[in-house]
């Protein structure tokens, strides 16, 4: 059997089996250098449709990992943008002469900005002008993280993420 022939062969459920036979009598070959070039076309014939198992096995998982290393990503981005509110709030809040109402606006301006509009902002003690010098300003913001995830995959899902700041009022 010619198995380099350029003309197109029509091929029989017999020829397949006599092919078959061939190449397993060949792969049995005792003279070394046949016996690797039959190696390779019994490995080759073998080895049809791994390619597709095995992209159908990694791809899923590789999926999750593209999509979860994004959630994450864009979760942390969140965390960290809830801190430098919280900061810019507890900053603002303990300035002498300051009040809530300047505090509540900065924050809309830090979280606005980052793209975060639906926030919870919560200031103790409440601070008044007669709130004494040296007390302690606990400024807590929080959102939910359910909006963040872009895929998918939701591993955020009615999560909280919440950020909480202390500073000494001047």
């Amino acid at each position: 059997m010619n198995f380099g022939a350029d003309r197109p062969r029509v091929v029989f459920q017999d020829q397949l089996l006599q092919e078959k036979a061939q190449l397993e009598m060949t792969c049995s070959m005792t003279n070394s250098f046949s016996r690797s070039a039959a190696k390779r076309r019994c490995q080759t014939r073998n080895r049809s449709g791994t390619a597709a198992v095995e992209t159908a096995v990694t791809l899923p998982l590789l999926a999750v990992l593209v999509f979860g290393s994004i959630e994450s990503a864009n979760a942390i981005f969140t965390r960290q943008s809830l801190e430098v509110a919280g900061y810019e709030v507890a900053r603002e809040v303990t300035r002498p002469g300051a009040t809530p109402t300047l505090a509540a606006t900065r924050a809309q301006e830090v979280l606005s900005a980052r793209g975060i509009n639906n926030y919870e902002l919560q200031i103790t003690p409440t601070i008044t002008a007669a709130t004494a010098r040296g007390t302690e300003v606990s400024v807590l913001v929080r959102t939910n993280a359910t909006g963040i995830g872009i895929g998918p995959l939701r591993f955020f899902k009615d999560k909280t993420l919440e950020a909480q700041t202390f500073m000494v009022r001047l």
